[in-house]
């Protein structure tokens, strides 16, 4: 019996039959839908930082996992609060960020404000030297040097400042820029002090820059 093809199946550029690079097609897609609605999902849910609470929270969250137990007893020790900041690839960024400026300007620490700007400062050449484009960095800097230096010189009353970090870590906008100029500086660093670092990676370092940081 004679089979005809209508060349609806005909393989394509890369020697695969289309309706297969369709299945693929609508598999990544039907991931990529998955991937997005568990991340409107957790949006709804989850704030970028959460207000503070009680460390005995964290303890109690704890109590039947032992080995977490003793650590979180550990932390509970010196610790009375406790944040959580949303799982989303930044969440160390933004924990960095949000605590230093929370250290430093609630404990008006003029000696350590000081010496952080000049970092902020320096981190012009630091990201030149490596690589980067000012014209690529300058808008993250110049926001998140504002904001640092309006937190701790703008502000005077404690509740004025945290209500001050609050609303600018609830800014999605803001603190991603925010987090964009620290990934920025760090990338800078590894570059410069790739001699230091390399080993711990198993694909090509810059490679890894790019892909991590």
């Amino acid at each position: 019996e004679e089979i005809k093809d209508n060349g609806s199946n005909v393989n394509n550029e890369n020697g695969k039959p289309k309706n297969e690079e369709k299945k693929e097609k609508t598999r990544q897609e039907l991931i990529l839908d998955y991937e997005n609605n568990i991340r409107k999902e957790i949006e709804k849910t989850s704030p970028l930082i959460s207000e503070d609470f009680h460390i005995t929270k964290l303890v109690d969250e704890y109590k039947s996992n032992e080995e977490y137990s003793k650590s979180v007893q550990n932390i509970a020790q010196k610790y009375k609060y406790i944040r959580k900041v949303r799982r989303d690839g930044n969440c160390f960024y933004r924990s960095f960020i949000y605590r230093l400026f929370e250290h430093i300007c609630i404990k008006n620490n003029k000696v350590l404000f000081e010496k952080i700007k000049q970092k902020i400062v320096d981190s012009k050449e630091l990201t030149g030297r490596n690589g980067y484009e000012w014209d690529v960095v300058e808008d993250f800097y110049d926001l998140f040097l504002k904001e640092f230096t309006d937190c701790f010189n703008s502000l005077t009353y404690q509740t004025t400042i945290r209500d001050y970090l609050n609303e600018l870590f609830k800014d999605k906008d803001k603190g991603n820029y925010l987090i964009y100029f620290i990934r920025f500086c760090i990338a800078a660093y590894l570059k410069e002090n790739k001699e230091i670092y390399q080993m711990y990676i198993e694909i090509p370092f810059d490679e890894w820059i790019r892909k991590e940081v």
